[in-house]
């Protein structure tokens, strides 16, 4: 019961066989599921944007916001939003260097 203190356990039955005492315990285990790969980044509290990904077109004046990426829906992404699901995909397999 002191190890499950965390889970909220609650001992149902007990019984004495041959001897031996028995107890059913019931307790919560949660598990969590995140429904993309950005959700387990955020809920480490990373979040990459647009000009962390080297994958989009390069941009020389930074002054410009937008640039050309083949992996947008639009064929364009703003710098300052947050990056696609793609890219967090390659970041978790180590196929991509993150932008600084």
């Amino acid at each position: 019961m002191r190890d499950l203190a965390d889970q909220s356990p609650v001992m149902s039955d007990i019984r004495k066989d041959d001897g031996k005492y028995w107890a059913t315990i019931t307790y919560e285990d949660t598990l969590e599921e995140w429904d993309s790969v950005a959700d387990e980044f955020h809920a480490d509290g990373i979040v990459f944007l647009c000009r962390n990904c080297p994958l989009h077109d390069d941009v020389k004046d930074r002054r410009v916001r937008h640039a050309g990426c083949k992996h947008s829906p639009t064929g364009r992404c703003h710098l300052d939003k947050e990056a696609c699901e793609y890219f967090y995909k390659l970041v978790q397999q180590n196929e991509v260097e993150v932008v600084e």
